[in-house]
């Protein structure tokens, strides 16, 4: 497999064409100690046999792929790094083992994970200290659950997940998570979003992008000085918030057909609305409204005599 991959990247550097730009593989398993696709400027797909299955069993690293690569109707193995990479697809693949994503841009569309979890795992690398990294993770039509551990994080790093018709849970790191989570998909399509920050002072951002049916829980965890929620609308949409009666940084935003119950946050802020109706308890509510600065409007007090 090494050997095709440099030979179409020979050929492209000669000028020559790939057929269909696709290194077409038959049906069996194939094992190799690892593959390296590296510094590929041109859109390539490795394609598995469309009437059979074809495995490779391979420890897979994808650096500075500047076009797009798709992994078409395989089984994977092997762990799969993916670093400095801009468009890198896995298509009606079987993803068994973990994936890393590093300043990349990956997309999961009716993706299997592991035969006996029923999941797939994902690691978003924020690298380290000195690094800013973006990485952003497309889901799409896939029914096992995806699992994203976020790692390496310090607050200047960027993880987006994208869901349209998807079960994804985001469990964060010990540092400052900065996590934005983008509700595609029509209005037969649902999502379901966990996200546990862990420690440090987090921050998710749920962009409701389209008209699926889509729940987030969102646990910000511990902080130091406060975790933090954002939902976006789409300026048409009305939204809602209802604070817990009883218990202080619990409460549910709508926005569309998206709801987000969250928990242990400060600050929640809702913009790019029609309509804000805040859902005061049974009890006694005192709510004030001020302008913390042009364009805002803060709404804050407390529900339930509390």
């Amino acid at each position: 497999m090494q050997a095709a991959v440099d030979g179409a990247k020979t050929q492209k550097a000669n000028g020559d064409t790939i057929q269909n730009d696709t290194i077409n593989i038959e049906a069996g398993e194939f094992t190799e100690t690892s593959l390296t696709l590296q510094d590929i400027d041109f859109p390539l797909t490795l394609e598995g046999a469309s009437g059979g299955t074809t495995t490779l069993d391979a420890d897979i690293s994808v650096q500075n792929v500047s076009a797009t690569l798709t992994f078409l109707n395989l089984v994977l193995k092997g762990t799969i790094s993916v670093q400095n990479s801009t468009d890198v697809q896995f298509q009606n693949a079987t993803v068994s083992n973990a994936l890393t994503v590093q300043n990349a841009s990956v997309t999961l569309d009716n993706v299997s994970g592991n035969a006996t979890t029923n999941t797939v795992t994902v690691v978003s690398d924020g690298k380290d200290a000195a690094t800013n990294v973006s990485n952003t993770l497309t889901v799409q039509n896939t029914s096992d659950n995806v699992t994203v551990a976020v790692q390496n994080s310090d607050g200047n790093d960027a993880h987006t997940v994208v869901a349209n018709g998807a079960t994804v849970t985001v469990n964060g790191s010990s540092g400052d998570d900065h996590v934005t989570v983008q509700l595609q998909g029509g209005n037969t399509t649902t999502n379901a979003v966990t996200v546990n920050s862990g420690d440090g002072d987090d921050a998710l951002t749920v962009e409701q992008q389209g008209d699926a049916t889509s729940t987030v829980n969102y646990d910000g965890g511990n902080q130091t000085t406060g975790d933090s929620l954002t939902v976006t609308g789409r300026n048409t949409d009305a939204a809602t918030y209802t604070p817990d009666a009883n218990t202080s940084g619990v409460g549910t935003v709508t926005a569309a057909n998206a709801t987000v119950n969250f928990a242990n946050l400060e600050p929640v802020t809702v913009h790019d609305v029609a309509s804000l109706t805040v859902n005061g308890s049974a009890g006694v509510d005192a709510f004030a409204v001020d302008s913390p600065a042009a364009g805002e409007n803060r709404i804050h007090g407390t529900v339930n005599g509390g």
